[in-house]
């Protein structure tokens, strides 16, 4: 039977197993986070795990930790933070798959401090 653990994983003991871990969902000071991109990298690095970078709204800090640690696996993404309270998380195959739908999509309904307006894009979205 399946279940969740609930505690620390044992990343090393992971690690021997042939598993790669990985941190999907982590946000900086651009948003939410209180950490600086150089200290995620430094992290990440040591733990030896990979991490994707998700502030909400923003690409600052996710495209700085994707140009300066090529060494470790890190994933593109963003979270979006809706007018509805909902919030989506976005990943993509690279870094400038994630600029361009920034530039192309979210940079035009963003609004300084409240969120993303998913009324401002051809996104389908559900509505009661």
């Amino acid at each position: 039977m399946n279940q969740l653990i609930r505690e620390t994983p044992n990343l090393q003991e992971l690690q021997a197993q042939g598993y790669v871990c990985v941190d999907p969902h982590f946000h900086s000071v651009s948003s939410d986070g209180s950490a600086h991109p150089d200290d995620i990298i430094a992290r990440a690095r040591e733990l030896g795990i990979g991490f994707s970078l998700t502030d909400h709204n923003e690409i600052d800090s996710a495209l700085m930790v994707g140009r300066g640690a090529s060494d470790l696996l890190i994933i593109p993404g963003i979270e979006l933070t809706t007018d509805d309270t909902i919030d989506f998380l976005i990943y993509f195959y690279s870094f400038d798959d994630l600029e361009d739908f920034y530039r192309t999509i979210v940079a035009a309904a963003k609004r300084p401090n409240l969120g993303f307006n998913m009324n401002k894009t051809s996104i389908p979205t559900l509505r009661a």
